[in-house]
């Protein structure tokens, strides 16, 4: 297990500094094919002293370089992550704000359909009664006398009579 070995070659490195170079570039060759590894990093680290310790310094700055590269290249990630993740989250944002207000545009749509609904009932029960003695009119009449006729069975008999008071001053100016 490549990342096992670059683990116990830490370790043993950090406990006896330059003893374990051979060991440490080991961890790191066979770490390496994996790609950005997380141990990468420490493994350079600890290379870069070893060889400043033994006096290659060319060694030792190449080390840096690759943590450097390593870092940079984990924080260039890190940061379209969290350039991804503000966008998302300012998406989100966009959208809840849309819901909130076709929240509101629904609840006024609601009020004023229940008005419709309202006046509607006011113009049926206006259409249906006389506006002078508010009582059934004529049309009430015979729209409730179809569906009557229209229920009345062979067992259910249907008698109608139809008073007119033609005689008072009221009736005789609104007719049928």
């Amino acid at each position: 297990n490549p990342e096992l070995r670059a683990g116990v070659a830490l370790a043993l490195a950090r406990q006896e500094p330059g003893a374990h170079t051979p060991l440490l570039q080991g961890a790191l060759h066979e770490l390496a094919p994996q790609g950005d590894h997380v141990l990468l990093p420490d493994l350079h680290e600890q290379l870069s002293g070893d060889h400043e310790q033994a006096g290659d310094h060319a060694q030792a700055l190449h080390h840096l370089r690759e943590t450097l590269a390593y870092t940079r290249r984990t924080h260039a990630a890190e940061r379209r992550q969290n350039l991804h993740t503000f966008e998302v989250l300012a998406r989100i944002q966009a959208l809840q704000d849309q819901a909130r207000e076709e929240r509101l545009r629904n609840a006024e749509l609601q009020a004023h359909l229940q008005e419709l609904r309202a006046l509607n009932a006011r113009i049926r029960e206006l259409s249906r009664t006389d506006h002078l003695t508010r009582l059934a009119n004529c049309e009430h009449l015979f729209t409730e006398g179809q569906h009557l006729a229209r229920t009345a069975t062979e067992h259910t008999p249907l008698s109608a009579a139809l008073i007119d008071r033609k005689s008072t001053r009221l009736n005789s100016s609104h007719r049928c």
